[in-house]
């Protein structure tokens, strides 16, 4: 893995107690994670679950957090939205912002993508 820049530390730690906070069963879920899993793996699934919750992305879309640096060739019968989520990742990190960002249409001040 990469080696994590202080703005990913951040907004990683920062996504792992926002989930946490939404409910005793995510919090006991992060627990159990916790027990037997690298904390740095538990931030990032936090921070993964938060951003398909907060963009409203459906089953299959893929989320900033899960695409890489390369821009994705579209394809038209795989409707995954790696560009879109292409797109959001580059405007994060043109912005500063880590690719880990719990909210990252908050954070950009925009609205999320119509589904």
């Amino acid at each position: 893995m990469a080696k994590l820049s202080d703005v990913d530390r951040e907004a990683l730690e920062r996504g792992l107690k926002l989930c946490r906070d939404q409910s005793a069963d995510d919090a006991d879920q992060i627990d159990r994670m916790l027990a037997d899993r690298p904390l740095v793996e538990v931030q990032q699934f936090a921070c993964y679950s938060l951003q398909v919750e907060n963009l409203g992305l459906r089953p299959g879309e893929l989320a900033p957090c899960e695409v890489g640096d390369g821009k994705p060739v579209e394809n038209p019968n795989k409707r995954d939205g790696a560009l879109r989520a292409w797109e959001l990742r580059a405007r994060l990190i043109k912005a500063g912002l880590s690719v880990w960002e719990p909210s990252p249409a908050s954070a950009l001040h925009v609205m999320p993508p119509a589904a």
